[in-house]
């Protein structure tokens, strides 16, 4: 029972954490606000308090108390209990110790005996000449000034701790565990970046180097992320986010204003720096303790983080900075200042933010104060590059010439009855659109479309080179929506013409249709803007507030940006009032980093891409001459009247001579005699197509050489020879598709046909007129 007694009173005190397991069993720590039945200090005698001033030895208020002697009390069954009848003091009829001698007294909070005090006792106070005094429930020190008076700068494992003036805070001793309770434990997270590729242009100044990325179609997250996590050799092996978030570190060191310009911003600078990606070597989280100067600092990095607005970045980065306030002991509620223009930025975009900081965890005061800097990358666009061919460039091309070619009346004309020499404009045009498409543009903002070589390769060569768009222009107006660039192009030249009377000059208008298709990997580089923040808990003093301040911005191209303020300018004192060349002179190697990298450096990946050209060509040629007017008649040169004939003789019809004319009774321009034939009719002008024995006359084709003969015959008397002309063969200039008809003439040839049985004179054959 005695047994079970102690070991549970030993338990209590241990747990409260203030007893080493040395003391005595019933005298909790001073501090813990706990008594129990047999504390010393629960003394019997009503209203009489008991204090100690060196853990070992205890003093009664009242002076006429009977348990201020040592010996009335035990240190197993608590005050000895009193018999008024006999005056006597007896222990506890289960006390183990009643028949034996105490124990020597053991100091209540260091468990030595009585002046072999170890040094971590409460009742050793380091201010001279201060005196404690316990209890049983407080610790008090006499000294008005001393130090120690709050209960929490005295440490159960490394005693009181260690007071700065300077930071006007308390420390643990550097091996004490308790002091370092609030430390993270080392974790560094890794990163996904991709690897890089063998593929770099130089355009402009700028390198452009290849990352391998295929997420530009299917995930503009993933595609930006990795864009600026890649570690490339351009970058000595580090990523674009890496240089920038160094760039930022720096202009924090030189420009950061929230945790004043003590020592304290020194250790931040320099344990802030240990969790950047640059020091890293990657994007991923970072969360380790390093020391700096007198002070412990939890030191942590978020990783690249997306968000889908400025403002959603800025809450995530500043809850990120109040869980390490929190995490490294800081008692506050609202640890953080808010930053309200950042906040007030809540227009939908891609964003990826990085926040590292340090935090304070040594000491007593100022808990998890800290110095943490944010970077933000934003307003992402695009930059093309036309690279060489490089033999994986697919070209087709398909012609589709137009049926149906197109002839019409040329304005040039001779309206006189004599031959005129003119002269006829041909012109030829070509119509040329092109249109670009590249797998998931839409997806993201353009900026600029550079070339390096193939920009006449994808309009279609040199027959291409006067257009007024470019390959690159094409690329820009098809980047958010399928819109095309079209040009039209136009030549033209005169050809001497001579045009017979009453004609006009008839062209032909050919079109035709190519188009030409290029797939080809198209480059594509990450454009951004940069938000510099810091956000700050100084711990020089206790009631500090916290601060924030954008310290820097990159815009309209972050790149270009930095050079013209950074390289060009570096000497004067830019719009965020960092004076470069200064900044340069307190960071060594920083200018070559923004020179030849950040300003002079872009990732880039690549995409598919589909380039079309469709080139529409009409072109015009003289096709020939046309009358001007309509066919009027036909008749027989030398005005042939009749033919006489005696049985049995023939006459070859083809060989008569004939011409057609016009309403101006002038020739008819493309007259041909072939283009109809003769017929025999009767007197009534009906045709004569049958043919008996008996017959006047008859005409008669051989059908091998084509020639027609007409025939007499052996009855006498007259018929008609009459030309009748081909349907579809004469038109006019204006009316190609209209022809003249037999029944539209006013007039054809015809030539009276007499046939006698007997000879004509002298045996010819008269024709009347010849």
């Amino acid at each position: 029972m005695i047994k079970r007694i102690y070991s549970s009173l030993l338990a209590l005190v241990m747990v409260v954490g203030l007893l080493p397991t040395t003391a005595w069993a019933d005298e909790p720590d001073a501090g813990s606000g706990t008594t129990t039945t047999i504390s010393r200090f629960n003394c019997p005698t009503d209203g009489c308090t008991v204090t100690t001033t060196d853990g070992t030895s205890f003093s009664h208020s009242d002076s006429s108390c009977p348990y201020a002697e040592d010996s009335r009390y035990c240190s197993e069954c608590g005050y000895l209990t009193h018999d008024t009848e006999t005056d006597t003091y007896t222990h506890k009829d289960d006390c183990s110790l009643k028949e034996t001698t105490q124990p020597p007294a053991t100091c209540i909070s260091c468990g030595k005996t009585e002046g072999n005090h170890k040094e971590i006792c409460r009742f050793t106070c380091p201010t001279t000449g201060c005196t404690v005094t316990y209890d049983g429930t407080d610790y008090t020190h006499n000294a008005s000034s001393c130090l120690y008076k709050d209960p929490e700068v005295y440490c159960t494992e490394c005693g009181y701790m260690t007071y700065s003036q300077e930071d006007d805070d308390y420390y643990h001793a550097d091996d004490c565990s308790i002091g370092k309770e609030n430390q993270d434990k080392p974790s560094i997270g890794g990163d996904d970046a991709p690897g890089p590729i063998d593929q770099e242009y130089l355009v402009n100044g700028v390198t452009y180097f290849g990352v391998d990325s295929d997420h530009f179609a299917d995930s503009t997250k993933l595609f930006i992320q990795d864009m600026l996590s890649a570690r490339n050799k351009k970058l000595d092996n580090k990523s674009t986010a890496a240089l920038w978030q160094y760039l930022a570190y720096c202009i924090q060191d030189d420009h950061g204003r929230g945790t004043g310009t003590g020592k304290f911003k020194r250790q931040f600078d320099d344990v802030l720096k240990e969790g950047l990606a640059y020091a890293t070597g990657s994007t991923g989280t970072y969360a380790v303790n390093h020391h700096s100067g007198d002070n412990n600092y939890n030191v942590r990095s978020s990783g690249l983080i997306y968000a889908n607005s400025v403002a959603a970045a800025t809450v995530a980065m500043e809850k990120n900075v109040h869980e390490g306030y929190k995490d490294a002991g800081g008692k506050r509620g609202s640890s953080v200042k808010e930053n309200e223009s950042l906040r007030n930025d809540t227009d939908p975009d891609d964003v990826f933010w990085m926040a590292t900081g340090a935090y304070k965890t040594s000491g007593k005061n100022k808990k998890g104060h800290y110095q943490a800097l944010g970077v933000l990358f934003s307003d992402f666009t695009i930059t093309t590059i036309l690279p060489e061919d490089d033999g994986n460039f697919y070209q087709t091309t398909t012609s589709t010439p137009k049926a149906n070619s197109n002839t019409y009346a040329s304005n040039v004309k001779n309206m006189t009855n004599v031959p005129v020499s003119a002269q006829q404009e041909i012109s030829n045009t070509t119509s040329t659109t092109a249109t670009s498409t590249i797998s998931g543009s839409k997806s993201y903002g353009f900026e600029e479309s550079l070339e390096v070589g193939y920009e006449v390769g994808l309009l279609g060569g040199k027959g291409h080179a006067n257009l007024t768009f470019t390959a690159s222009q094409t690329i820009e107006s098809g980047w958010s929506e399928e819109k095309s660039k079209s040009d039209e192009q136009t030549t033209t030249y005169n050809v001497g013409v001579e045009l017979p009377a009453y004609t006009n000059i008839m062209m032909k208008q050919n079109e035709s249709e190519a188009t030409t298709t290029t797939k080809y990997n198209c480059p594509v580089a990450l454009n951004f803007n940069v938000t510099i923040v810091e956000y700050t808990l100084d711990p020089s003093y206790n009631n500090a507030d916290p601060r924030t301040q954008v310290l820097a911005t990159f815009g309209a191209n972050a790149r270009k940006n930095l050079r013209q303020r950074g390289v060009v300018e570096f000497t004067l004192t830019d719009p965020n009032g960092i004076t470069w060349e200064k900044l340069y002179n307190n960071h060594s190697g920083l200018r070559n980093i923004v020179e030849t990298q950040l300003a002079a450096t872009a990732p880039m990946a690549s995409a598919g891409a589909t380039f079309t050209v469709v080139d529409k060509a009409v072109t015009s040629e003289i096709s020939g001459l046309a009358p001007i007017y309509s066919l009027r008649q036909i008749k027989t040169i030398n005005d042939v009247m009749e033919y006489n004939l005696s049985t049995g003789e023939y006459l070859y019809v083809d060989t008569i001579g004939l011409e057609g004319l016009n309403a101006q009774n002038a020739v008819y321009y493309g007259f041909n005699p072939e283009k109809g034939h003769w017929i025999l009719v009767d007197a009534k002008g009906k045709e004569l197509n049958d043919v008996s024995d008996d017959y006047i006359a008859k005409l008669d084709t051989d059908s091998v050489t084509g020639y027609t003969k007409l025939i007499a015959g052996k009855t006498e008397g007259i018929v008609y020879l009459k030309y009748v002309i081909d349907e579809d063969v004469y038109a006019t200039a204006e009316k190609p598709k209209s022809y003249a008809t037999n029944n539209s003439l006013h007039s054809t040839a015809m030539i009276a046909v007499n046939v006698s049985r007997e000879a004509f004179n002298e045996g010819t054959i008269t024709i009347a007129g010849d």
